[in-house]
């Protein structure tokens, strides 16, 4: 290698090497994620009212919005129209 004028230029990152060699596949990764995000739409529905309120008009944090978009990641359906919009507004 100290002979080479070019250096060599790996085609994968060092993360997805070494999931590749912990047998880490994109499949239990995702069911991973999908497990937590349904974890955390659960959670966040069941935060009191008056939390929520304040936590949307003090922080600009929409709980009902963001449990609506992760129940929908989990169950596998589509946002409704229009709620990406939700993003760019300012609260």
């Amino acid at each position: 290698m100290a002979t080479r004028e070019d250096p060599v230029v790996a085609s994968r990152s060092e993360q997805t090497i070494l999931n590749a060699m912990a047998g880490v596949d994109e499949m239990s990764r995702s069911a991973e994620a999908l497990a937590a995000v349904g974890s955390l739409a659960e959670e966040l529905g069941e935060l009191p009212a008056v939390l929520r309120r304040m936590l949307k008009r003090e922080g600009g944090f929409d709980v009902d919005m963001w449990a609506r978009r992760m129940g929908a990641l989990r169950s596998g359906a589509s946002e409704p129209a229009g709620t990406q919009e939700d993003l760019f507004s300012d609260g």
